[in-house]
């Protein structure tokens, strides 16, 4: 066998070359075993063999479900050749686009013999052409397509060079260069390039240099929108013979390619689920509650998830799941419970409770959820649940959660779940929590018990205490709803109603208040989804035309995304029924005019300035400049706020990785304020992320990092946006500037 691996790579993970000698002959350890009975001990409560569980918290775990990067990394690999009568083998090598050293490490073998070696190869072709560009491009950029050209051992000559573009991206000029080259000489070309649309576009260079030699070399550059999306969402009913109509306008106010209008119709109230679906698709962050908050919604609703084709690779909504499964349990402790970010993290009681009840609803729906670290985080939170003392609300709130965990996954006990409801009858601190608790005596049997508690979750469905269980009063409403569902069947025999209410009744009450929210948590639209997945259908049947068509009748919602050119020729929906019917426009896109400047419970800022602390000009920054990123402000309420911080960067910049040897970073910089303390920092290609706790102690915020001038060009400068995840009224923006980048040269 024979493998040619970039030795650039190998050296990242210090990759020893094969060597079967060693591996056959060398010296071993000793080997040690264990024997033991105790996996024979018969559970007396499950009636099953016990387990034993070693091992966990894996500190490589934390670099997964990082943002794809594509890299093309040069690794071959023969497989196992024969040689010839002389004991010789030729293999060809296919090299792709690649300069620099490879290791060649063989290994040979026969019935009796091993044997290895390792060798150092340079490739490069005569001529070097080194492409550089920015990362990426916002619409209406103008940035630098440079080409660094190295005569290696080619002739003397003239070299030319062509280069095209396509898709998202446009060229300036006429996208030709003629250089003269010396052999040995170095020569520079420049062309000018603008981001078009939104989208992906490529870069197609085409190079001849004297003595036949040509080089092809293509791009992928990404053209990002300089803000982030908007949703706004109508409802309303449509009385019989009423009329819905839109066209291509209603997307006008969109940068083109970015606009989409996803309509529902639906005989009873509607909740918007494609809507919703979209914008929890979309979220670009991957904290355990936003992962589980994305993938809950596909165990139930995946026939109507599939109606826009997913933006994560068209994955389908079943590898989506798993993914999502995996995720989580990167995200789980040594000790069974979950932190919020990595597994490195504080536990988080609630989350490790809903993490469960994602992982218990997967498994019955077949997916394969590993059984050590979901028995693990059943066991943490049984030992929550035995606890006596509590001190806060939130804790209540967690062990009636525990509770119905356990009960779900058939391991709880009755006893645990009559205790502590008798102990904390009136202090329950919100409709979630008594309604959880009520579904777990519904899941044992317990009716009178289980509609004393829905009454108890009625009656605070209107009021919650500022806890940190991620949730408001619409989730609490939606969570009333689902669970209400499943404790019906649960117990066929009981009515669906506790306390005088129905509790499909709420829904009307529900639709009203998610149309009044301008933002949603992703906590809330998981719970809004599985609310909508809840409700079946009515009696009377749904009658709709299209364009002037029937449809045929349905009883369950009916939800469309009309394609750019349906809307461009206008599409009608008529209410042929007798009844009135629920109809909900989503309607998102990047706006083409600027947002203006926003504060609502935040105030932020941002400046630039340079190493020695003065403010940076950005209208004068210079190719290789390192710049101080300064992001500063407070809130201005009394609460508690989980936030994140999304600063998008300009093209043109790259964050300074203050990881590598010679990189500064801002520990260096004696004039910075104390920096606050994060929960959790991304440093991505085209944005920095931070999520901080914001409270009694520390409502001012001050955040800084490096990045550095790469590629000449003028570039949009986003604005930074704060907001609570939890509580998405309260949030912040800034406005948008300029950025001017001069070259060196």
């Amino acid at each position: 066998t024979l493998a040619a691996v970039d030795e650039g790579v190998l050296q990242l993970t210090n990759f020893k070359t094969p060597d079967p000698a060693a591996h056959f002959f060398g010296k071993r350890k000793l080997g040690v075993a264990v024997r033991d009975l105790y996996g024979r001990l018969i559970d007396g409560k499950t009636k099953r063999c016990g387990h034993i569980r070693s091992g966990g918290g894996d500190p490589s775990l934390a670099t997964k479900g990082m943002p794809p990067v594509e890299v093309k990394i040069t690794s071959l690999f023969s497989g196992v050749v024969e040689p010839d009568a002389n004991g010789i083998v030729r293999i060809p090598l296919d090299i792709p686009d690649f300069a620099g050293r490879l290791r060649l490490m063989a290994v040979a073998f026969d019935a009796a013999r091993v044997g290895s070696g390792e060798t150092a190869v340079l490739v490069r072709d005569p001529l070097i052409a080194q492409g550089s560009f920015p990362r990426f491009l916002a619409p209406g950029d103008e940035g630098r397509f440079s080409v660094a050209l190295n005569n290696l051992s080619g002739p003397a000559g003239e070299v030319s060079i062509s280069l095209r573009a396509e898709g998202s991206v446009a060229l300036q000029d006429a996208g030709k260069r003629t250089i003269q080259l010396a052999k040995g000489g170095s020569g520079f070309a420049e062309f000018a390039i603008k981001g078009a649309e939104t989208g992906v576009g490529k870069l197609h260079m085409d190079l001849s240099a004297p003595g036949g030699f040509t080089l092809n070399r293509s791009w992928t550059l990404g053209v990002r929108p300089a803000q982030l999306r908007t949703v706004r969402r109508i409802s309303r009913r449509m009385k019989p013979g009423q009329k819905a109509v839109y066209s291509q306008s209603a997307l006008d106010e969109f940068v083109a390619g970015t606009g989409e209008l996803l309509l529902g119709f639906s005989p009873r109230t509607n909740l918007d689920v494609p809507g919703l679906l979209r914008e929890l698709d979309r979220y670009p962050y991957g904290c355990l509650e936003q992962t589980t908050s994305r993938a809950m919604p596909l165990l139930y609703v995946s026939e109507v998830a599939g109606i826009w084709g997913a933006d994560d690779k068209g994955k389908g909504n079943a590898e989506r799941v798993d993914g999502a499964i995996v995720r989580i349990l990167e995200m789980q402790r040594p000790d069974g419970a979950f932190a919020l970010w990595s597994s490195r993290g504080r536990a988080e009681p609630w989350l490790t409770a809903y993490a469960v009840d994602f992982l218990t609803r997967a498994k019955a729906k077949g997916f394969t959820v590993p059984a050590t670290p979901y028995l693990a985080a059943l066991k943490w939170l049984e030992q929550k649940v035995r606890r006596t003392e509590r001190k806060e609300r939130t804790d209540l709130a967690v062990t009636a959660y525990a509770i119905y965990d356990l009960a779900a996954a058939g391991v709880g006990r009755a006893s645990d779940a009559r205790y502590f409801a008798g102990r904390v009858v009136d202090q329950l601190p919100s409709a979630t929590a008594a309604a959880q608790l009520a579904t777990a005596l519904a899941l044992y049997g317990e009716a009178d018990q289980a509609r004393f508690y829905f009454g108890k979750a009625l009656a605070k469905v209107n009021s919650r205490s500022d806890l940190r269980d991620y949730g408001s009063q619409v989730r609490d409403m939606a969570n009333l709803i689902a669970l209400g569902a499943q404790t019906a069947t649960a117990l066929p025999n009981v009515e669906r109603d506790w306390g005088g209410r129905n509790l499909f009744d709420l829904v009307d009450e529900l639709a009203t208040r998610q149309s009044q929210r301008k933002y949603l948590s992703t906590q809330e639209q998981a719970s809004l989804i599985l609310a909508a997945a809840a409700l079946g259908g009515v009696d009377t049947p749904m009658q709709l035309t299209a364009d002037g068509v029937a449809m045929a009748p349905s009883n369950d919602p009916l939800y469309l995304k009309p394609s750019k050119a349906r809307l461009a020729k206008g599409v009608e929906f008529e209410n042929a029924g007798s009844a009135q019917l629920w109809h909900t426009v989503t309607i998102s896109g990047i706006p083409i005019a600027q947002a203006p400047p926003e504060a609502e419970g935040f105030a932020i800022s941002r400046g630039f300035y340079s190493l020695d602390g003065k403010p940076a000009e950005l209208s004068q920054v210079r190719q290789n400049d390192v710049l101080v990123v300064m992001i500063e402000g407070e809130a201005s309420t009394m609460l508690d706020h989980q936030a994140l911080i999304v600063d998008l960067l300009p093209a043109g910049l790259e964050i300074e990785n203050a990881r590598l040897s010679d990189a500064r970073s801002t520990a260096e910089m004696a004039w910075l304020p104390k920096l606050s303390q994060t929960v959790h920092m991304q440093y991505r290609d085209d944005r920095f992320v931070a999520a901080l706790d914001i409270g009694d102690k520390n409502r001012e915020f001050k955040l800084a990092y490096l990045v550095r001038a790469v590629t000449p060009g003028n570039y949009t400068v986003p604005a930074v946006h704060i907001e609570d995840m939890y509580k998405p009224q309260y949030r912040a923006r800034t406005a948008m500037r300029h950025l001017s980048v001069s070259s060196r040269r």
